[in-house]
C-alpha cells in the first residue's frame, strides 16, 4: 500500500512538472530527456488513438476521411512512432510542430484513401 502511495505521488509530481498541453517533435526525440520517454510514448499512443477515433467519426458521418487504415491492422505505438519519424525526416522544420500534427500527415500519406 505504501508503494502504491509513493508511486502515485511520483506520477503526480511528474504530471505537475510536465507541460502536457502538447509535445513538440524536438522534445519527443530529445535524447537528453530520456526520463520523459515513457510519458512521450503514452502521449503518442493517446494522440494516435484520438486521430483514429476522429477518423472513424468522419466515416460514421459520411464525411471524407483523412486516412484509411486497413481493417485488419492494429496500429501499435511503435509503428506510429516509426511512421512519424519517417514523416518528420521529409519535413523542412518539424522540430516546433506538435507530434500529433506530424503523425496526422504521416497517416494521411502512408494510409492514403486513394
Amino acid at each position: 500500500m505504501k508503494r502504491i502511495f509513493i508511486a502515485a505521488l511520483a506520477i503526480l509530481y511528474l504530471a505537475s512538472t510536465v507541460n502536457a498541453s502538447t509535445v513538440l517533435f524536438k522534445n519527443y526525440r530529445d535524447e537528453k530527456r530520456k526520463s520523459y520517454r515513457s510519458f512521450n510514448k503514452l502521449y503518442l499512443d493517446g494522440a494516435k488513438g484520438g486521430l483514429i477515433a476522429y477518423n472513424l467519426l468522419l466515416k460514421e458521418r459520411h464525411l471524407k476521411s483523412n486516412f484509411c487504415l486497413p481493417t485488419n491492422l492494429a496500429l501499435t505505438v511503435e509503428q506510429a512512432e516509426d511512421i512519424m519519424f519517417r514523416q518528420a525526416a521529409k519535413m523542412s522544420d518539424p522540430d516546433d510542430k506538435p507530434i500529433e500534427v506530424i503523425l496526422l500527415f504521416a497517416l494521411e500519406e502512408v494510409y492514403s484513401c486513394n
